[in-house]
Formats: structure tokens, C-alpha cells, sequence
């Protein structure tokens, strides 16, 4: 005769242990009037947590600064790469705007 038992339950705690595993890291910000509300708005738009909407924001800021440059900057790095004649033809091209 065979024995069905069955698992044992895990407790909450080891559960939140687990959870705890999955986060190095905990940070505790304090948010400008609004910005919470705008964070909760986008992250239901794109059916995510907030949580997981902050950390994509970050990631994205982090991984891909210059898109997040302000345009004046990314402009001067571009510029800077330009050989003489190609600034002077850019140039003309702004004075005939």
C-alpha cells in the first residue's frame, strides 16, 4: 500500500527569505510631489510593477546614457568629430536658415 504524503508547507518566512535572495540590494527614496503618481501611470501602461518600471528607467539611463544626454552635449560631441570643412559646411548650412 503506497503512502501519499504530501509536502510539507513552507512557512512565510522561508518565503520571504527567498524573496530576500532575489534583492541585493533595498533602497529607500524620497519621491518630489507627483512623481509617484507618474512612476504608477506608466508602469500600468506597460503592465509592470512600479518596481520593475523604476529599475527599467535606471537600467536604460545606465546602459544607454547618451540618450538620455541633453541635446546641446550630444550636439557638441557630434560636432567635435567633424573634420574642419565638414563644421564649415554646417555652419553655412545654420547661417542660411
Amino acid at each position: 500500500m503506497e503512502s501519499h504524503l504530501t509536502p510539507p508547507i513552507q512557512s512565510t518566512s522561508d518565503n520571504i527569505q527567498k524573496l530576500k535572495l532575489d534583492y541585493k540590494d533595498k533602497f529607500v527614496i524620497r519621491l518630489p510631489d507627483g512623481l509617484r503618481a507618474r512612476i504608477a501611470e506608466v508602469a500600468k501602461r506597460y503592465h509592470r510593477s512600479m518596481n520593475s518600471e523604476i529599475i527599467q528607467i535606471l537600467e536604460k539611463h545606465l546602459i544607454t546614457p547618451d540618450e538620455n544626454r541633453p541635446l546641446d552635449d550630444q550636439l557638441i560631441t557630434l560636432i567635435s568629430k567633424l573634420t574642419d570643412e565638414q563644421k564649415r559646411a554646417v555652419l553655412t548650412l545654420f547661417k542660411s536658415s
